[in-house]
């Protein structure tokens, strides 16, 4: 199937994988603030019912330091699940 002009030079330039990485972007940037709402969540809520359990401001902390070392291995575990170990060119054709 032969390509149009238009089709052929946005091949050429990468457009169309520039519109698919700002589609990747915008859902990265929808994710990220998905996560900082329930981050805002933990802070207002759980933190202070924490320290009212526990009678200490340093149980908290630790709960909360839990939590990004939990959040740090989903990354190193999804990194790992989508094959993403370094960011290497991709050759043109």
């Amino acid at each position: 199937m032969p390509l149009d002009n238009a089709a052929r030079q946005a091949r050429s330039t990468g457009t169309l994988d520039h519109d698919r990485h700002g589609t990747l972007a915008a859902a990265g940037l929808a994710i990220i603030n998905a996560a900082s709402n329930l981050g805002r969540l933990m802070a207002q809520n759980v933190v202070p019912l924490i320290k009212q359990r526990a009678g200490n401001d340093l149980t908290p902390m630790l709960f909360l330091a839990g939590c990004l070392v939990v959040a740090g291995l989903i990354v190193f575990v999804v990194q790992g699940l989508l094959g993403r170990t370094s960011r290497a060119a991709v050759p043109a054709e």
